[in-house]
């Protein structure tokens, strides 16, 4: 672990995980700073991981235009996590694809700079019974919590073999460049597009049910032991699951809150 009175640069892979660190380390008056990115290599391109390649496939998978915004500050997100010559503390989740890919690409691109880990799915924080032990992932891991399990204190340097192993297991995920990387089986590995559907429509009804509500309910499966992806990608399969007529929608397909999707009927004999 890293001595409590040595300066840290806080390295995130997501806002909401963030900006909960920054909130923590203000209330128990720690002054250290806290960097992060946004983008997601949990889908799309990544080999080469280019911002302009991944804003295609983005807004031609998802209908989302300007990802390359997202995309391109990855490399200055690299140099602000090591411009300082404070060694930095990632954080991230081997149960997480966002964060866990996040930190995979971003040490692929650090080379053989030193820095130190935290993986917070190994982590057992002290919570009611009717709540998961585990934090999952860094964004639903509380200010307080933060606080009240000194996790502050918990990085470890990130030594030669572990480190050839991430590397090793990012490499083989880039060389298959697939569309989604997900966890199955405890494991990091590669998937088609449509790997999620099944359990998509399992949360649609006969009966009109606001999108929210699905992605609602996939993101409740999740979040037990794995967080597999976040509601922009969700949304995304439910317009391309009702386009192809596999459900009914009335609304805005645009707008989760505005638009009820339901199983078409079954045909009549």
């Amino acid at each position: 672990m890293t001595a409590v009175d040595e300066p840290r640069l806080h390295v995130m892979f997501g806002g909401s995980a963030a900006g909960s660190l920054r909130q923590a380390l203000s209330k128990a008056g720690r002054d250290e700073q806290v960097v992060h990115q946004n983008d997601s290599f949990s889908f799309g391109p990544i080999n080469p991981a280019d911002a302009q390649a991944r804003a295609r496939w983005v807004a031609d998978k998802f209908d989302i235009d300007g990802w390359d915004e997202v995309s391109a500050g990855f490399d200055h997100f690299v140099e602000s996590s090591l411009a300082s010559g404070i060694l930095p503390v990632a954080w991230f989740s081997s149960h997480d694809t966002q964060s866990f890919t996040g930190f995979l690409e971003w040490l692929w691109r650090l080379w053989d700079a030193p820095c130190e880990i935290v993986d917070v799915a190994q982590l057992q924080l002290g919570r009611p019974k009717n709540r998961p032990c585990f934090a999952v992932s860094p964004s639903l891991i509380t200010p307080d919590e933060f606080i009240e399990n000194r996790l502050f204190d918990s990085s470890r340097p990130l030594m030669g073999e572990e480190r050839a192993a991430f590397r090793f297991l990012w490499g083989r995920l880039k060389t298959e460049n697939a569309p989604l990387r997900v966890i199955a089986e405890k494991q990091l590995v590669s998937a088609p597009l449509d790997y999620f559907d099944p359990l998509i429509l399992s949360h649609a009804e006969t009966d009109w049910r606001k999108m929210a509500r699905v992605v609602g309910g996939v993101l409740g499966d999740w979040t037990e032991e794995y967080y597999q992806q976040g509601d922009i990608f969700l949304a995304a399969r439910i317009r391309r699951l009702a386009e192809a007529g596999k459900l009914e929608w009335r609304g805005d397909l645009y707008e989760m809150r505005n638009c009820e999707v339901k199983l078409p009927a079954a045909p009549k004999t």
